[in-house]
């Protein structure tokens, strides 16, 4: 199974949502978990990424690139080096192709109750920059996880 830790990652996110009673998606391949979670009065796409290094991911997409407009760029990034600083345990994250993320890891070595605290971390980021951030530079309209 690639990108996870000899299937183990993969069963026991499997078994924490079903646990948990979470309709996903799986990548069997890549070890990936595509979830919707209820955000607010819209629903954002959740990641789970049972990464090699022996850590679970967990992300939600904020904000693809090309819908930031290059003129706040710097500073949305400056703002959110300062949220990650504010922040406990979540951080905000961008990939290779400048998209901006909601994330958090746990241990493959945890338990459901840590799981569910890392989860909502993610949850709270994502709330926390929806309701904050993207007003200040007007991203609003541009949140990408959102699922109709």
């Amino acid at each position: 199974m690639t990108g996870c830790v000899s299937g183990m990652a993969v069963d026991i996110v499997q078994t924490w949502l079903y646990t948990m009673q979470v309709e996903f998606d799986l990548d069997v391949d890549n070890g990936v978990f595509v979830t919707e979670w209820p955000i607010d009065d819209r629903k954002f796409e959740m990641y789970i990424s049972c990464r090699a290094d022996g850590w679970i991911q967990i992300s939600a997409l904020l904000v693809r690139d090309d819908r930031i407009p290059p003129a706040v760029k710097e500073a949305l990034y400056a703002e959110l080096l300062k949220e990650n600083r504010r922040l406990d345990d979540v951080t905000y994250s961008m990939d290779e192709e400048g998209n901006l993320y909601a994330e958090n890891d746990v241990p493959v070595h945890s338990n459901l109750g840590n799981f569910l605290t890392e989860l909502n971390a993610v949850v709270y980021a994502v709330k926390r920059f929806k309701r904050n951030v993207a007003q200040i530079f007007g991203l609003g309209g541009a949140l990408d996880s959102m699922v109709e």
